[in-house]
C-alpha cells in the first residue's frame, strides 16, 4: 500500500445557482481508501456589479471505485434573485491509498 496524491481541477463556464458535477480521477491500482481537499477555488458573476448573498464550495461522496476516486464538487453563487451566471474553477488535491 501506499499513499497517491494527484491534482484536480473542475472549470465552470456561465452557470446559475447550484452546480452539481460528477468526477473522477484515475489511478495506477487499486484504490483501497481516498480523500479529497480543497486546494483553492474561484468563483465570480459574469457582471462584476452583483453582489454576493451566498457563495459555496463543497466536495461530497468521496469513493474508491477499483481504480478510480469519484466525488461530487458542488458550487452555488447568488445574489438577492439566484438568476445570475457566474464562472470559475474549484482545485482539488485526491489523496489515496492504492496497491
Amino acid at each position: 500500500m501506499a499513499l497517491k496524491f494527484q491534482g484536480d481541477t473542475t472549470n465552470l463556464d456561465l452557470v446559475k445557482g447550484i452546480e452539481r458535477i460528477d468526477r473522477q480521477v484515475p489511478f495506477q491500482g487499486t484504490v483501497n481508501d481516498a480523500q479529497v481537499v480543497l486546494r483553492g477555488f474561484k468563483l465570480e458573476f459574469a457582471n462584476p456589479d452583483t453582489p454576493t448573498k451566498v457563495m459555496e464550495v463543497s466536495l461530497h461522496n468521496v469513493r474508491a471505485d477499483g481504480n478510480d476516486v469519484r466525488f461530487r464538487v458542488v458550487t452555488q453563487l447568488k445574489d438577492k434573485t439566484g438568476l445570475d451566471e457566474y464562472s470559475g474553477f474549484v482545485d482539488v488535491l485526491v489523496i489515496a491509498d492504492v496497491v
